[in-house]
């Protein structure tokens, strides 16, 4: 009788974990939009193992995001942005929670004369926090249902 009883606990445990759902993983993969210096951006975001890829789209036009990553709920990318007529490489830094992709963005280069906070460089008092001298700037991407 203890064997049976026994049998059918281990059976009942057993059969409790097996259907037991995994945790849901979080994924970046979706379209996103945010705002950084008063310009919208759209992403088109995927991902295979911890390769991300995909496409921005903004008032500037449209470019694939390059050196894109993905570990854990950590995400990053290199883009080209134009801003004032000044190219420059963007690498973005993103934490993924849910449905929300909290962004920050640092010049990486640029084609600008004079470099980062020179004339017509990026850092100036018009790109984000930090002022002369160079800074980043951050935004909350929300994904699109």
């Amino acid at each position: 009788m203890h064997k049976f009883i026994a049998l059918n606990l281990f059976a009942l445990t057993f059969a409790l974990m097996v259907s037991a759902a995994p945790p849901a993983v979080e994924t970046v993969d979706g379209t996103w939009t945010a705002s950084f210096d008063s310009q919208r951006y759209t992403w088109e975001l995927s991902t295979e193992g911890e390769k991300l890829t995909g496409k921005v789209m903004s008032e500037s036009g449209e470019q694939p995001i390059r050196e894109g990553s993905v570990k854990g709920n950590k995400i990053t990318w290199v883009e080209t942005v134009t801003i004032d007529g000044n190219r420059t490489r963007m690498k973005y830094e993103g934490t993924l929670k849910g449905d929300k992709l909290k962004l920050s963005r640092t010049p990486v280069d640029q084609t600008a004369q004079g470099g980062p906070g020179g004339p017509g460089g990026f850092g100036g008092p018009d790109f984000g926090p930090g002022g002369p001298g160079g800074g980043s700037d951050s935004a909350t991407a929300k994904r699109s249902k």
